[in-house]
């Protein structure tokens, strides 16, 4: 099974999905923002631990790093991956400043607590398979969630479908989760067996009962994209149990549940990382040159791709391959509140809470998809993906509202607009800190994530949603994952060029001696 949910806002979704993801800011004063939340999350291997696998005494970066650098290592962006990475390397005692671009932390994860009577999110919403079948949690941050008593509500998936003004008969659904089963059944196979092609070339020439809905739902709809531009291989690897949680506070909650208080100068974006005699310096908007015995890059492949942070020396061509192969998708929403319970049918039964629903329009027009009733409340959130969200992003707010108000109508009546209290719309392309939603791997491209992970001469690491393999890419937990991974290596890289500077002037000190008594 296949299902899933990304890092900037919608639904994963399939026989079992839901998805969500998105970013970061321009510059003003300099100002620290803690994120609080539960420390201890420590690397597999600190800096005690592997010197003493190399029989040397333990060096710590915050000693040797000295006059000539500000940091031992430099955190570019304060999404999760960064602000994970931050707290295992704080933990771990190395000197670490982490910068962002933004006004505020949490990158693609951005909750809105004023707009609308409950937490939204912006960006990623779901924990997805946060619990498998038997009810034992999977994700890593389920537990996170629950410890911090933040109450986590499934989404139900591919109960509901609206096929024009109505709620699809039984029949008409059973009818559209067979090919939503068919589909993924196909990509997971394939898959399996390693093919690495583009994923609409796998499905049946032969239409199925709903399959522009069934296509939709797994591609734009979910990840993004379109199943004609989307790796096979990459999009069938995702590991997804198909239950997926949203956290009632919001998922900066969850973010803050997980790395504890970690300093971040924020409105301090990166213009510049420049190669020097063991390390960087790192040059922000302002002019300020931090210096740093590494860099860990945590922002989009659509930053990386942009320009907005120069490389002295430009990045390798391995490297920017790697970044062409893993663009970013586009997810956006448009959350709609009424001041009462409209979401009732003409039977007189009403729409369930927590329901991700793929509504198939008239003749001509795109499937579209809602996650219905969030939490309970009088909410419907409509997504839009692929280049269906980049044309619907030149509309404005108003113009947004409508046309899915007018979705809304069709099915539960008309003067829906007498009782809208709220709204909000997303733009993830026009976010300039991430220029999209979350990366996608092209046909064929799919070994790319390894190589975007890949750091460029033991000094300058990457990590974040693009970097994590290819089961849970796009998601918060890969970033969280990669984030802690990254740090893990930098301790290492650290301790070893400390030990080996310690091996270094022990001899050159033998050395003096000896010349001193000849």
């Amino acid at each position: 099974m296949v299902s899933r949910t990304r890092l900037s806002e919608g639904p994963r979704v399939a026989p079992g999905r839901p998805a969500a993801r998105p970013a970061q800011a321009a510059p003003s004063e300099r100002s620290s923002a803690p994120v609080t939340v539960e420390p201890g999350l420590r690397p597999a291997s600190s800096l005690e631990t592997y010197a003493r696998k190399l029989s040397a005494p333990a060096v710590r970066p915050a000693q040797a790093a000295g006059p000539a650098f500000d940091a031992d290592v430099v955190v570019v962006g304060a999404g999760w991956a960064g602000l994970s990475a931050a707290r295992a390397l704080l933990d771990a005692g190395v000197r670490t400043q982490v910068l962002e671009a933004r006004s505020e932390v949490g990158g693609r994860i951005r909750t809105d607590t004023t707009s609308l009577s409950i937490p939204f999110d912006h960006g990623a919403a779901w924990i997805h398979s946060w619990r498998d079948d038997q009810g034992r949690p999977v994700n890593p941050l389920t537990a996170k969630a629950i410890a911090a008593g933040i109450p986590l509500s499934e989404t139900t998936l591919t109960s509901t479908l609206y096929v024009g003004d109505r709620k699809a008969t039984p029949e008409e659904l059973a009818a559209f989760n067979a090919t939503l089963e068919k589909y993924d059944e196909l990509i997971s196979t394939a898959a399996e067996q390693g093919l690495d092609v583009p994923v609409a070339s796998l499905l049946p020439k032969d239409a199925l009962p709903f399959a522009a809905e069934a296509k939709a739902d797994l591609g734009e709809l979910d990840m993004g994209q379109s199943l004609e531009v989307l790796s096979s291989k990459d999009t069938g690897l995702q590991n997804m149990t198909g239950h997926d949680a949203l956290p009632a506070t919001g998922q900066l909650a969850v973010l803050q549940a997980t790395v504890g208080d970690v300093p971040v100068r924020t409105d301090t974006p990166v213009k510049k990382v420049k190669a020097t005699q063991g390390g960087f310096e790192v040059t922000t908007a302002s002019g300020e040159v931090i210096r740093a015995r590494r860099v860990l890059l945590t922002v989009s492949t659509g930053i990386l791709a942009s320009g907005k942070i120069e490389f002295d020396p430009p990045l390798p061509k391995w490297k920017t391959d790697a970044i062409r192969a893993l663009p970013m998708a586009l997810l956006d929403k448009v959350a709609i509140e009424f001041d009462e319970n409209v979401f009732r049918f003409a039977d007189g039964t009403e729409q369930t809470i927590n329901d991700w629903v793929v509504a198939k329009g008239g003749p001509g027009e795109r499937p579209e998809a809602f996650l219905m009733r969030p939490g309970g409340a009088n909410i419907a959130v409509g997504f839009a993906g692929g280049n269906d969200a980049l044309k619907l992003e030149r509309k404005s707010d108003a113009e947004l509202v409508a046309h899915y108000l007018e979705k809304l109508e069709r099915v539960f009546g008309p003067d829906l607009d007498r009782h809208v209290k709220g709204s909000v719309v997303t733009r993830w392309a026009q976010d300039e800190w991430t220029l999209g939603s979350y990366s996608y791997a092209k046909p064929g491209m799919a070994a790319m994530r390894e190589k975007l992970r890949q750091p460029i001469d033991d000094r300058l690491y990457f990590a974040g949603e693009a970097t994590a393999p290819a089961e849970n890419a796009q998601m918060i937990h890969g970033a969280h994952q990669s984030g802690l991974s990254a740090a893990s290596a930098l301790i290492e890289s650290l301790a070893r060029e400390d030990v080996a500077h310690a091996g270094l002037n022990a001899r050159q000190a033998t050395l003096g001696f000896e010349a001193v008594g000849a």
